[in-house]
């Protein structure tokens, strides 16, 4: 089982459709019945058979017969370096920034987006 690592969503489904031999399709009842969104080859062609990518949020699973590849959707990580603050200042806005990146990443899953352009703004 080969696997990738990159660092969006949006990057983990181009490596999908570099990978993936065909155009595919959402399959809406083999998505409800697995929990998770599934995407079917759309070819007749009997070499591409059961041919799927499973979305698992952290990752895709790339199915082609005998070969799966997963693609690891790593977080975007990133780091606030401020000064001159004090103890009670710093614990403050550890928690607003923690608040913060929670809703990011909450809205971030449920739009399925995969530009992490947010700006928190500690002057406000």
């Amino acid at each position: 089982m080969e696997h990738i690592k990159v660092n969006s969503v949006s990057e983990a489904w181009r490596a999908a459709a570099r990978i993936f031999p065909t155009d595919y399709e959402m399959n809406e009842e083999s998505s409800k019945r697995a929990g998770y969104p599934i995407y079917e080859t759309t070819s007749t062609d009997e070499r591409f058979f059961g041919f799927h990518i499973s979305d698992l949020n952290t990752r895709l699973e790339v199915n082609m017969g005998n070969e799966t590849v997963t693609i690891w959707i790593e977080e975007d990580a990133f780091e606030i370096v401020v000064k001159g603050l004090t103890e009670e200042e710093k614990e403050s806005l550890k928690e607003v920034v923690d608040k913060e990146i929670r809703r990011i990443k909450y809205r971030r899953h449920k739009a399925e987006t995969s530009n992490l352009r947010y700006v928190i703004d500690l002057n406000s």
